[in-house]
């Protein structure tokens, strides 16, 4: 028997490579997967079978969310399992970005995974049920980025909303965490990387480790965090960013002396 059989998971972003290979590896482990997203699921990637449904739903809006958990529990049961992986990043400045952009963006990073994970949340103590929810977060949360200020705040909010609601849901056994990446070899950075190879260069050059976060070390984060025989790990982060976030100008001082 897989180790999720008998999970229900709800992942938002599933359009995504990030997203998509969640949902993979969610299905892979036997849970049912109730993937929502904006946009419709390319038909370069397979996510078929029984155990994975799709739907389009705008994760900004509550009653659209509250619909679909509703759906969700109907046809395949109480959600034990939720991960809110759909986000979106607008390259600009703190000055230069408008209103619209940083409403937009604070809406589906921020508000979104708030709407989804406490709507589930709800269903799974009613149900009576322990559940695991695994934020998607980012060093963007807590080293500035100054080129992208509103992702940036997103995730700084986003890595308290896990500690607050892993303190609420504590009593319930739904333990809540984060997985906090850094630059990953995979969504936009690979797009971007295709046509600026020297920035992928850079990006590996920056990192300790000196390679990029691989995807697959994100999903399998994911499912560590979602094993029913984890019971005291709440609130917490899980820093996958090759080490970016530990330099500073002291630990970079003669970086170019090293092997």
């Amino acid at each position: 028997m897989s180790v999720l059989t008998g999970q229900v998971a709800v992942v938002t972003g599933g359009r995504g490579d990030i997203g998509a290979a969640i949902v993979d590896a969610l299905a892979a482990s036997g849970a049912a997967v109730a993937v929502g997203d904006i946009a419709p699921l390319p038909t370069a990637h397979d996510m078929s079978g029984p155990s994975v449904v799709h739907e389009i739903v705008d994760v900004t809006d509550p009653a659209a969310v509250s619909a679909w958990i509703d759906r969700v529990e109907r046809d395949i049961g109480p959600p034990t399992i939720v991960i809110p992986a759909a986000a979106t990043a607008t390259a600009a400045t703190p000055l230069s970005m408008t209103a619209e952009q940083w409403t937009a963006e604070l809406s589906a990073d921020l508000n979104a995974p708030f709407f989804v994970t406490t709507e589930a949340a709800r269903r799974m103590i009613t149900a009576g049920l322990p559940g695991r929810i695994v934020m998607i977060g980012s060093w963007a949360g807590h080293a500035p980025h100054v080129h992208v200020p509103g992702y940036s705040v997103a995730k700084a909010g986003l890595r308290m909303l896990t500690k607050l609601l892993a303190i609420e849901l504590a009593p319930h056994q739904i333990l809540v965490n984060e997985v906090a990446i850094g630059v990953v070899d995979a969504g936009v950075s690979r797009k971007t990387f295709r046509t600026h190879p020297e920035l992928r260069a850079r990006s590996e050059q920056i990192a300790p480790v000196r390679r990029l976060v691989g995807i697959d070390e994100v999903t399998s984060q994911v499912l560590n965090l979602c094993a029913p025989d984890l019971h005291s790990m709440t609130g917490s982060t899980i820093l996958l960013d090759g080490g970016m976030s530990l330099r500073t100008a002291f630990t970079d001082a003669g970086e170019d002396d090293r092997p």
